[in-house]
């Protein structure tokens, strides 16, 4: 059965530090700008101590009470200690802390059972673990995939790097490969970047032309 500690540890190599940025609804509490620590946002701080929290209670949140969170809040929940497989495990509990309860969606999705909802009961454990392994951990990151695409932004390209460390057993082949597409606005920015390119390249060609015809 899948474990704990690995997935928090790779969880937690994803998230960051102490940071406050006022343009995420993740770093408000209480209508004040409190900030994230070790991936916990500030409404599920807020949660945990039960009453508003202040920026320094979360610059200041120990290591030790994040992973207490992290257990009960986003692991516990989906009942992961009875899934069979650690990566799909890992898929999940990451759902969970990057897009919450929509992780209930997406597995929905993949087993076909629109009412998967959170927290896990055993008999959609049951339905998990009787799943195709690969295939149910390529649908849920593909779904996450289109999911952060379809938000873009200035997160997405984090998001994207996010997702693209996740493996399945090692690097065990997977049966549908994923598309790491980028939005309208990527496509944009890399078509404008070669384009750029190409008439630098241009001009050097054609300046290298009149040099050498005057020379």
């Amino acid at each position: 059965m899948a474990k704990f500690d690995p997935a928090y540890q790779k969880t937690l190599g994803r998230e960051g530090g102490y940071g406050n940025r006022p343009d995420d609804s993740g770093n408000w509490a209480c209508g004040q700008l409190v900030g994230t620590n070790y991936g916990i946002s500030a409404p599920v701080l807020q949660e945990w101590i039960g009453r508003c929290p202040s920026p320094s209670e979360m610059a200041n949140l120990s290591l030790s009470t994040a992973k207490d969170i992290y257990k009960k809040n986003f692991w516990d929940v989906l009942l992961a200690d009875k899934i069979k497989n650690q990566s799909v495990a890992e898929i999940l509990f990451d759902t969970k802390v990057l897009q919450g309860n929509r992780v209930a969606t997406f597995v929905g999705n993949a087993l076909h059972d629109s009412a998967v909802k959170v927290p896990f009961t055993q008999a959609v454990v049951e339905k998990i673990n009787k799943a195709d392994q690969g295939q149910l951990f390529a649908d849920v990151l593909q779904q996450r995939v289109n999911h952060v695409t379809g938000i873009g932004g200035v997160y997405l390209r984090g998001w994207l790097n996010r997702l693209e460390t996740f493996t399945y057993e090692a690097g065990k082949a997977l049966t549908k490969p994923l598309n790491f597409k980028k939005n309208g606005g990527e496509l944009i920015a890399g078509g404008l970047i070669i384009f750029g390119a190409f008439l630098v390249a241009y001009y050097f060609v054609h300046l290298k032309r009149k040099i050498n015809k005057f020379s």
